[in-house]
């Protein structure tokens, strides 16, 4: 095999998440399997640390996603999940330790990126490419961080 293929190989793996990208379902697979992934981060980084975390998925994402794309012929192939990762990240930045509020933040973003409302669809619309493909995902995920904070501080406010 030649690095360019081995390249290729990897790429496609990475934006499919292995084996989710080709399950049913697999942009809610893919989310939910990314909020498994980032509950240790939760538990373990700064919320400083997750952002980092977030940017440095969306800068791999953009290319991985892009080549994922190429490789499957499609503009934004279903089978391509890592957006999701990213966008559920995103969402889940500086969450509590708090499996309700995953549960929720998991339920907001998949409604959000699937009914895809204002920004969320406007990135999925007009933006091509890699960018294209994860950028309606990150609007969905930052819409999602700042529904979940902005609950989470009415919820302590109110002291439900």
């Amino acid at each position: 095999m030649t690095k360019r293929n081995s390249f290729a190989t990897l790429s496609l793996w990475l934006a499919t998440l292995g084996p989710i990208g080709r399950m049913p379902a697999s942009g809610t697979i893919g989310s939910a399997a990314a909020l498994v992934l980032f509950i240790p981060v939760c538990l373990f980084a700064t919320w400083r640390t997750q952002v980092m975390l977030v940017v440095l998925a969306s800068l791999v994402g953009i290319l991985i996603c892009a080549l994922g794309a190429k490789h499957l012929k499609a503009k934004d192939p279903s089978a391509v999940v890592w957006d999701e990762l990213a966008g559920m990240w995103l969402a889940l930045v500086a969450a509590p330790w708090n499996p309700l509020y995953w549960a929720l933040a998991l339920a907001l973003f998949r409604l959000l990126d699937i009914v895809k409302p204002g920004p969320v669809g406007w990135c999925d619309r007009r933006l091509n490419g890699g960018a294209g493909i994860m950028m309606d995902d990150l609007a969905a995920g930052a819409i999602t961080l700042g529904c979940m904070q902005a609950g989470w501080w009415l919820y302590g406010l109110i002291g439900l």
